[in-house]
């Protein structure tokens, strides 16, 4: 368990505990959507909710985009709240051509955060859960690497890069911080990401316009190509179809691995 920060004492749960950790607003509603009893905790320096999937307590909580934050937040979760086990979900990027929007990445490692490097691999049970998990769900997840960059990788030829250097299947923004935590504090870690935008796909640079405004009204502000527009906000729709079906498909005390 990571060192605790001194303060009020932690905020203990019961037994069989799996943290879940999103960055953005709609990912969390997603993992929330189908969860019951949801109460917010009163976490310093993290934003975290108490919920129930069937007979298992999970915590949901907002990790921040990009792996600084994801850093931080995760430590500050752990200082405060006793779990078992860390899962990181959210979109990512496709990093190689079977990875289409949509599609589901349970990955076996993840890489990160770049450009260092690192390797991180994933609690093989805890895997195999949330595989069961995709499956329960009526999909096929995808294996390989997850790698994890500080930013956004916009271009077909970026991802490309990404892709050829790390051996990796998908790409993301924080799994690999939230990784590096559980490892130093001994605690299993898996992700699952469902992949937004695939390969060839080049995505607008939104960069601050926007703010904090839901993703469609941030889309419709951005003042880019409306091509390029209509096509990521399909793909986002896919995804967030997708990322719902998922944990609609807990609870995770029924998941299993698939053979």
């Amino acid at each position: 368990m990571a060192e605790r920060p001194a303060g009020p004492r932690a905020i203990v749960t019961t037994p069989s505990v799996t943290a879940i950790g999103a960055a953005m607003g709609w990912e969390l509603s997603c993992v929330r959507r189908k969860l019951t009893g949801a109460s917010r905790l009163p976490t310093r320096d993290v934003a975290a909710w108490r919920c129930r999937a069937g007979g298992a307590e999970v915590v949901v909580y907002r990790t921040g985009m990009g792996p600084d934050a994801a850093t931080r937040s995760t430590r500050a979760l752990l200082g405060q709240v006793d779990v078992d086990a860390l899962v990181n979900t959210g979109c990512a990027g496709g990093l190689s051509a079977d990875c289409l929007p949509a599609s589901v990445v349970v990955p076996a490692r993840v890489i990160g955060p770049l450009p260092a490097g690192g390797s991180y691999p994933v609690d093989e049970l805890l895997r195999a859960r949330w595989v069961g998990v995709a499956r329960a769900a009526g999909l096929i997840p995808l294996a390989g690497a997850l790698c994890t960059n500080p930013s956004v990788l916009y271009s077909p030829a970026e991802k490309r890069a990404c892709g050829l250097r790390w051996d990796a299947v998908a790409v993301d923004m924080e799994a690999a911080a939230v990784a590096s935590v559980a490892r130093d504090a001994g605690i299993p870690f898996a992700a699952i990401r469902v992949v937004l935008d695939s390969l060839d796909h080049s995505i607008p640079n939104l960069g601050d316009r926007g703010g904090e405004s839901g993703p469609v009204r941030r889309l419709l502000r951005s003042g880019v190509d409306p091509r390029a527009l209509a096509l990521l906000a399909v793909h986002f729709f896919r995804a967030r179809r997708v990322l719902r079906q998922v944990f609609a498909s807990l609870p995770l005390d029924g998941a299993s691995s698939s053979k």
